[in-house]
């Protein structure tokens, strides 16, 4: 079961399942919050009927799997979290690099892509990485509000939740969720793992596919 980016898509719920986080907003909220990402992937697990989950969490998608965890009690077995602090670790970098007034939308694409890029390890290549490229490049404007919002303490309170093995992954290039971030919330979690990929940004199973899963089986391991 995966929260990652883009897997909140509402065309791939299963009938009957209100997917669209925007449905799932409280009075005055945006059109898209991690809180009603959250909800609506909560409730996604719960239409599938499973009780014992993996959660998978990159980026974005790691800061709503974060937040989907208190919301489905006893039906997960194991959370990762990859290259996610669950809130924006470097502020005035991120709005700097993020936020822009042009309204062109191939301006924005280009815009977007040149700054997935360099999210990136110099010199990376291959059919995963082409396709961060792309979806990347059409990251729409709200879901860049959305994270800002988010905050340390909300990640505190979350992580809490977490009272089953965790593995939280950092990509050892990763500028946008640095590794020490992701080493402070996976030491707030009591036997949680935490692993570096070497070599890698913030997209390290696209940058280097071997690499990643090297430092996933062996956490996946402990649920055959």
């Amino acid at each position: 079961m995966a929260a990652a980016d883009g897997a909140l898509c509402p065309a791939r719920l299963p009938p009957g399942c209100l997917g669209r986080a925007w449905l799932w907003r409280r009075p005055g909220e945006p059109r898209f919050s991690l809180r009603g990402a959250a909800s609506a992937c909560a409730r996604l697990i719960g239409k599938t009927g499973t009780r014992k989950s993996i959660l998978f969490g990159h980026s974005m998608g790691g800061s709503i799997a974060l937040r989907t965890v208190p919301l489905i009690p006893g039906l997960l077995e194991g959370f990762i979290m990859c290259c996610s602090s669950g809130y924006v670790v470097h502020r005035e970098d991120f709005f700097r690099t993020r936020e822009t007034k042009v309204t062109d939308p191939e301006a924005i694409r280009r815009k977007n892509l040149e700054l997935v890029e360099t999210m990136m390890a110099p010199g990376v290549s291959g059919s995963y990485v082409d396709l961060v490229k792309r979806v990347g490049a059409a990251t729409p404007g709200h879901a860049v509000k959305a994270i800002g919002q988010a905050t340390e303490e909300e990640v505190v309170a979350a992580l809490a939740a977490i009272q089953f093995p965790s593995l939280f992954l950092a990509g050892e290039l990763d500028k946008t969720a640095p590794p020490e971030a992701i080493k402070r919330n996976a030491d707030r979690v009591s036997g949680s793992s935490y692993a570096v990929v070497e070599g890698c940004g913030h997209y390290p199973w696209a940058e280097s596919l071997d690499t990643f899963c090297g430092k996933v089986e062996p956490f996946l391991t402990r649920f055959r």
